[in-house]
């Protein structure tokens, strides 16, 4: 029997997905910092979106601007029979919980087609 996401649907397997954090300002990220990311199922409007993947990445690198490095993440190919859609948090001080200074991205993004690798995550500031 294949595996099923919280929805219930079969997973397909797995595609690479490339991530770049768009920062409206450089970000202080010295010291322990972590990126939660989410992929939902947002597909019907009056009901609560089924997570169809959800990680927490550590460790990653940070360029001369003072920006992360765009990163890859291994995420279920959930096929056309959802609408996937990512939430991003970065949580500054690695606590699991939004606070003040972390960033977030404020609208609905939707995961690429299967055929994209890179998605661009527009982040706004928690103050």
């Amino acid at each position: 029997m294949p595996d099923k996401n919280d929805a219930g649907r079969p997973l397909t397997g797995k595609r690479l997905l490339t991530l770049q954090l768009q920062f409206p300002e450089p970000p202080s990220l010295a010291g322990r910092f972590s990126v939660h990311v989410v992929v939902e199922d947002v597909g019907e409007a009056d009901a609560p979106a089924p997570v169809l993947y959800k990680t927490e990445v550590h460790e990653l690198a940070i360029g001369p601007d003072g920006q992360v490095e765009p990163f890859e993440l291994a995420i279920p190919d959930v096929g056309n029979a959802v609408e996937p859609a990512i939430r991003v948090h970065v949580d500054q001080g690695a606590t699991g919980t939004l606070t003040e200074g972390d960033f977030i991205n404020p609208a609905r993004l939707r995961l690429p087609d299967a055929g994209q690798a890179h998605c661009d995550v527009p982040l706004v500031k928690i103050r």
